[in-house]
């Protein structure tokens, strides 16, 4: 139906990654570059050790 959950239901989800990048909140979207860099910036690793999981089917 397109409705996010609240936040404060998906707080137990997101304590499993190290990181949530969200395009939203960030100001750039995939599949810029720049979205890529700010996770890898966050995580503070290099692109190579990182795995991206996306949300999209």
């Amino acid at each position: 139906d397109g409705e996010r959950a609240p936040r404060a239901e998906l707080t137990p989800i997101y304590e499993l990654f190290d990181a949530v990048i969200e395009s939203s909140v960030v100001g750039v979207r995939k599949p810029e570059v720049r979205f890529y860099e700010i996770a890898c910036e966050r995580l503070g690793v290099e692109p190579a050790e990182c795995v991206f999981l996306d949300d999209l089917g």
